[in-house]
């Protein structure tokens, strides 16, 4: 799993579902296809999905992210709510015959002010590896990690959706503020928060028992670490990264008041009168 996040950006993280994996190879006029985008359903009709035109965002598909416009679409909360997380999912299916599937999310949850991913009447643009607040955006441009986005860190998402044929983007779940989810929420991302949140707890509860010597406290996290886990058992596949992070962290002290400061989620809940609306591979109205 990755994460990263700037001060323009929202902060993601990704998990790799499937990788049907073969060499990339080298980005010529001949292995270069037309890419067919679709889009799923939006989860409600309170959720706007659009297509992101060149001239909305011409500031930041510019150069060696130009290729990522068409995979990329506008995310419209139009309730009177803050929407405080999203789980996507990105099938990209190479003419090579790969196919590699990808779940990127972001929430309020693992940031210890707790702002909404999204705000009430506003867009976030949604693109491949990266999301930005549209009133952000053109902030974002001027800064200097634009930069370092058209590099490396885009590198390989760049080659991989120059040779690719098919790209299928769902939203698989959003949640409001008031802990209302919809759509199909296939990924159970409402419970990941919930056992991330317990995760936190349970690796805090080991250092208050290992009490202030360091060697103890180590001891503890490697107690942690040490557990086998399966990927499907995230409260566990959380606390192995959160002892992992305390173990390498310059400040110990500092990360341990992040993971107490750590928001507490609402109890979720959905709300089966939800309405979905279809969204075509056009795009659809925000």
């Amino acid at each position: 799993m990755t994460a990263f996040g700037w001060k323009y950006l929202i902060t993601l993280c990704c998990s790799i579902g499937m990788i049907v994996a073969c060499a990339p190879a080298p980005l010529t006029a001949e292995n270069t296809v037309e890419l067919h985008v679709v889009r799923g359903d939006s989860p409600s009709s309170l959720i706007g999905i659009s297509d992101v035109r060149p001239a909305d965002a011409q500031a930041i598909f510019t150069g060696k992210l130009s290729p990522l416009v068409q995979a990329s679409f506008w995310f419209a909360n139009n309730s009177d709510r803050p929407v405080v997380a999203i789980a996507t999912t990105w099938v990209v299916a190479k003419k090579d015959g790969s196919i590699r599937t990808e779940r990127f999310t972001a929430d309020s949850f693992l940031i210890t002010d707790a702002r909404p991913v999204v705000e009430p009447h506003r867009r976030l643009l949604v693109a491949p590896r990266f999301w930005l607040k549209e009133e952000s955006m053109g902030q974002y441009a001027a800064s200097p990690n634009f930069a370092r986005t058209q590099g490396a860190n885009l590198g390989r998402t760049l080659e991989e959706f120059a040779q690719a044929g098919v790209v299928r983007v769902e939203i698989d779940s959003v949640i409001f503020a008031d802990g209302e989810v919809v759509g199909s929420n296939r990924t159970r991302f409402d419970s990941e928060i919930t056992e991330r949140k317990a995760a936190a707890e349970t690796v805090l509860a080991a250092l208050d028992k290992a009490g202030p010597d360091a060697d103890a406290r180590r001891s503890a996290l490697l107690r942690i670490i040490s557990e086998r886990i399966a990927p499907s058992e995230s409260s566990v596949v959380w606390q192995h990264r959160f002892a992992q992070q305390l173990l390498h962290s310059r400040n110990s002290a500092g990360t341990v008041d992040y993971l107490r400061r750590l928001p507490k989620p609402p109890s979720f809940h959905s709300n089966t009168n939800s309405s979905s609306t279809q969204i075509g591979l056009g795009g659809g109205g925000n």
